[in-house]
């Protein structure tokens, strides 16, 4: 009676099982019944083998990599790594700020040597001149004969020689004749693209952080995984004792 009661169990225990994916339990089941003789157990062996991943900790790595590239430090928290979830959201707050700071001040250089060109070149003394020809035009209004004072027009001035005769105090085209107001001006210009070219150096540096965070995360989720698994493994041994078998239960646990 008492060995009914307790094959009952294991049979039990042997047949449960919690699929919850991710968190709580992952109960994978084997059962082996090896049986010779009758029913009334003159010859059982019986093994039921659960290997059971306890999923305290576990985590989901697909989760965990979304939720880090879409912002970093996201998956790290997931995963219960407050410490680098602060470390890669500070770094991605502090790339952002970088990047608008530049941004904006390459931006405000530019508005700069604009406003320096306007003073300092005169498309009326370039065309006075007479020494206009050349294989670079400037784009002119139909209606009002004023140049248009597009991107292309703030380049041309300072970067080809042609456009020499409009710099205040120039006397040729040559390009020896380069004023203290030109030079002024395309160092201007080159301080302005140094700055929009350190701006994109930074934007990549976010993309950056968003990969290494995912990656991170992703292998952090693992790893956690591996560490919570453990396996349990039930198996009922017949006992031969006097006239009698007699049901035990062996258990051993591995992790």
């Amino acid at each position: 009676m008492k060995f009914t009661c307790l094959l009952t169990l294991i049979i039990f225990l042997g047949t449960f099982s919690q699929s919850e994916a991710g968190e709580g339990f992952l109960v994978k089941r084997e059962v082996v019944l090896n049986s010779g003789g009758s029913l009334r157990l003159a010859y059982l062996n019986m093994t039921i083998k659960d290997s059971v991943n306890k999923r305290v900790i576990a985590k989901r790595p697909g989760l965990s990599f979304m939720s880090s590239a879409l912002l970093p430090g996201v998956g790290q928290y997931y995963n219960g790594s407050k410490k680098k979830a602060v470390g890669f959201f500070v770094a991605e707050i502090g790339f952002w700020w970088g990047y608008t700071t530049i941004q904006r001040n390459a931006n405000d250089k530019v508005d700069e040597y604009k406003a320096f060109g306007d003073e300092f070149w005169s498309f009326t003394d370039w065309k006075a001149s007479g020494d206009t020809e050349g294989v670079h035009n400037l784009d002119v209004n139909p209606n009002t004969g004023d140049p248009v004072k597009n991107n292309e027009y703030y380049e041309n001035i300072g970067k080809y020689n042609q456009f020499n005769r409009g710099w205040e105090g120039s006397v040729s085209r040559d390009e020896d004749d380069l004023t203290v107001e030109r030079a002024e001006y395309i160092k201007m210009q080159e301080d302005a693209n140094n700055l929009f070219s350190s701006a994109t150096t930074v934007a990549s540096t976010v993309m950056l952080n968003h990969l290494i965070s995912a990656a991170e995360a992703v292998y952090t989720a693992k790893k956690l995984n591996d560490a919570a698994s453990m396996t349990l493994s039930l198996k009922a041994i017949p006992v031969r004792t006097q006239n009698r078998i007699n049901g035990q239960l062996s258990l051993t646990i591995a992790w």
